[in-house]
Parts: C-alpha cells; structure tokens; sequence
C-alpha cells in the first residue's frame, strides 16, 4: 500500500517516472493506480520503432483519436520537412496534444527502455515541457531517468534516481517525481 500512498500523494505531478528491474510489477503498479474513471489514462506502449520520430507521432495520433473519439485534424502531421528540427515540431504536437485530452488524463508510456535512445529522449523532453496544467505525463522503464531527461527533471525539483537508491532486488521500484512545487519523494 505503501506505493500506492506515494502516488496518491503525488497525483497531481506533471511527470511520474517509474523503475525497476522486469517483473517487479512497474506496469501493474501504474495500471492499477490509474484504475479510475476521475483520470483516464492513454497508454502508449513503446518499442524500438518509436525511435522513428515520424512513427512515434503517427501512433500517438492514433491513440489520441481512439481515445478521445476525435479526428486527429488538430495534430500536426510529421513529415521530411520536419527532421531538420524535430523539436519545434514535437512542441508543437504535444501542446495540441495534451490539448485534446480531457482534464485530468495521464499519457503512459510504458517501456521506455524498448524505446530509450537520444532521439527519442528528446522528444520526451519536448513533451514535459508542453504537459500544461491537469494532464500527466507517467513513464515505465526498467532504466532510470536518462541523462538527457534528468536535468529537466531536476530544475522541477526532482531528483533522478541516486547512486543510493538505484533499483536492486532488495528495493525492486523507484519513483521519481518531479513538479513545480514541493520536494521529491522517494518508493
């Protein structure tokens, strides 16, 4: 119950990430807290396809249309001309598309690592940027927070997972929280 505690705590955090080694339970976890008809969540399960910035945005274009029962008029559609700065693009998108998701939501993405490479970090980190107020952006990794994304994490006060609480069999799940206000919490 303890971890539950901790999420209940912390449910309005504009990021959750949360790790551990395989079947310590990270998605269960997740699932089970978000079992709640106040706060729906889109889950996105990535793959190493999704280091393709133009498939990543393609299937969370779909999602969101499945999700929320609309077209996907209001989401940009990304195209050669946007690799040059993928960044823009990605800010862009995920504006519109926490826009487009009922108040509160959680976008999951759920195994990060299959995913992790730097490209796709980025557009994580574009993606925290853009979560605006009542939507929730909750990551499920094997990994801990990459370095591109810690920084980030940190300036909202969060910290990433230190050397003294790194995921082991003894300690199976870490949760870090980051926000705009209010100290990080450890699991």
């Amino acid at each position: 119950m303890r971890l539950f505690d901790l999420l209940d705590a912390h449910h309005d955090r504009q990021v959750l990430w949360v790790c551990g080694p395989p079947g310590a339970g990270k998605t269960t976890l997740i699932a089970t807290w978000l079992d709640r008809p106040e706060t729906p969540a889109l889950w996105y399960h990535a793959d190493a396809g999704d280091r393709d910035p133009g498939a990543f945005f393609a299937y969370l274009t779909e999602l969101a249309a499945a999700s929320t029962g609309s077209t996907s008029r209001n989401l940009p559609t990304f195209g050669p001309e946007h690799e040059r700065d993928t960044s823009t693009f990605a800010r862009l998108f995920f504006r519109r598309f926490f826009a487009s998701l009922p108040l509160p939501a959680s976008l999951v993405i759920d195994n990060h690592h299959d995913a992790s490479c730097n490209t796709f970090d980025a557009l994580l980190r574009d993606a925290i940027a853009e979560i605006p107020e009542g939507r929730q952006l909750v990551v499920v990794s094997r990994a801990e927070v990459p370095a591109v994304l810690s920084g980030l994490l940190h300036r909202n006060r969060s910290r990433c997972c230190p050397a003294r609480r790194r995921c082991t069999r003894d300690r199976p799940l870490s949760c870090t929280v980051s926000a705009a206000a209010g100290p990080p919490v450890w699991s």
